[in-house]
């Protein structure tokens, strides 16, 4: 999905963070849930975890010191897993401990650039991980056909989303463009899966369903996606007919009432350009910088 929204230009938008948000919470969620299934007793030593959000500071320098180059991601992967070693060694499960480093490490002022260096390892991972699936078991019709049933659902997931979104008051386009980005099955769901065939919850066969399932939802959300837009444009009015009355404070629009120049961008030569013609045309004229209309 983040891949579809990078593609697509919209990872900043309103539907884009919502959307990813949503992920997120997801996977704190998988996470969580993978740290108590392994039924690990964690050691008295775990409370000094705590001591963790202090050394915030310390892995900010780090990265800082890392440079631009080969070092910083090489900082990232020690961080990532000493976190999860740490948490091993504790009795608790090494992902969560991952996950919190990553959490601490958000707020750095690389973090956006660790985060770019990151992501082509994590596709490399993710291609691993599904090449790793396909040696469990060879998939047969059956498994393709129940697959398919599963994919089949995906529209279902996509209205509960758009419910959602629309009664907690967000307008009907981004409830829409957001709940069309979910519409598939997270690969953190077949890492749940994956957990519980070593668990003994379910057998190699569903695992290799659900990946099918995963796949089949990416082909799906991938080529409706590339025409959501189009498809917002015809169907708006029906969409917007499930909007709240009420609005967001952040959804709110001021529209300027008889408004005729608007002048983007207030800087040195816009805010000249501005007074020049305000001085001419009154309050017809709006002036348009990154804190709102003025």
């Amino acid at each position: 999905m983040v891949k579809l929204l990078e593609e697509s230009g919209e990872m900043k938008t309103r539907h884009g963070k919502l959307a990813i948000g949503v992920l997120v919470m997801q996977d704190l969620v998988a996470v969580l849930f993978m740290a108590v299934a392994t039924g690990k007793e964690p050691t008295i030593w775990a409370f000094g975890l705590i001591a963790l959000v202090f050394l915030r500071p310390l892995f900010d320098l780090v990265l800082s010191k890392s440079g631009h180059g080969e070092l910083l991601p090489l900082a990232g992967f020690f961080m990532a897993l000493g976190g999860y070693e740490l948490f091993e060694l504790v009795g608790i499960k090494g992902d969560l401990g991952a996950l919190i480093v990553g959490a601490l490490l958000s707020g750095s002022p690389k973090a956006t650039e660790l985060s770019k260096n990151l992501l082509n390892f994590k596709d490399l991972f993710l291609i691993g991980f599904f090449l790793s699936i396909g040696f469990t078991a060879l998939p047969d019709w059956p498994m393709f056909f129940t697959a398919l049933l599963l994919a089949v659902l995906l529209p279902l997931k996509f209205f509960l989303f758009f419910a959602l979104f629309t009664r907690l008051k967000l307008r009907g386009r981004t409830a829409y463009l957001s709940a069309l980005t979910l519409s598939n099955v997270s690969e953190f769901g077949l890492i749940v899966a994956a957990l519980a065939v070593d668990t003994g919850w379910i057998t190699e066969q569903w695992l290799v369903i659900i990946s099918l399932a995963v796949s089949i939802s990416f082909i799906f959300t991938s080529t409706i996606y590339k025409r959501a837009h189009e498809i917002y444009s015809h169907k708006k009015d029906l969409i917007k007919r499930y909007e709240t009355p009420e609005r967001l404070k952040v959804d709110v629009m001021v529209q300027p009432e008889e408004a005729e120049i608007l002048v983007i961008g207030l800087g040195r030569v816009g805010s000249g350009a501005y007074h020049a013609l305000h001085s001419m045309a009154g309050d017809r004229v709006w002036g348009l910088m990154p804190t709102g209309p003025v």
